[in-house]
C-alpha cells in the first residue's frame, strides 16, 4: 500500500508514533479486510493528514483508496487529546465500512 503522510505542528516522537500505528493497523487490524484487494493486486493507497490545532488537540483526515473505492475519515468538532486516537478511530471506521460493503 502506498502511504502519504502530512503531519503539521506535531513532534518527531508523535510523528514516529503515528507511522507505527498506521503500520500496525494495516498489518493487524485490517489484514483480513485488505487481503482480497492484495490478492487481485488492486491499487491501494492511504493519505493521512494530522495537525495539532490551536487548542492543543489533534485533528485529522485520513483517506484510504482501495481499487477505486474511497473511504474517508475526518475528525469532527473538538479533535482528540491523544494523537493515537485519531489513527485508531480512523481504522475502526474503515473496518466498519468494509464489513458492510
Amino acid at each position: 500500500m502506498q502511504i502519504s503522510y502530512g503531519m503539521y505542528n506535531i513532534s518527531e516522537v508523535h510523528k514516529n508514533e503515528i507511522k507505527q500505528l498506521v503500520e500496525k493497523n494495516l498489518s493487524v487490524k485490517m489484514d483480513s479486510y485488505l487481503l482480497p484487494y492484495q490478492q487481485k493486486n488492486a491499487p491501494m493507497s492511504l493519505v493521512l493528514r494530522i495537525e495539532k490545532n490551536k487548542r492543543n488537540k489533534y485533528d485529522g483526515t485520513i483517506r484510504m483508496m482501495l481499487d477505486g473505492k474511497s473511504l474517508l475519515y475526518k475528525t469532527h468538532g473538538d479533535g482528540f487529546q491523544i494523537v493515537a486516537d485519531v489513527v485508531n478511530h480512523a481504522f475502526d471506521r474503515f473496518k466498519e465500512q468494509l464489513a458492510h460493503k
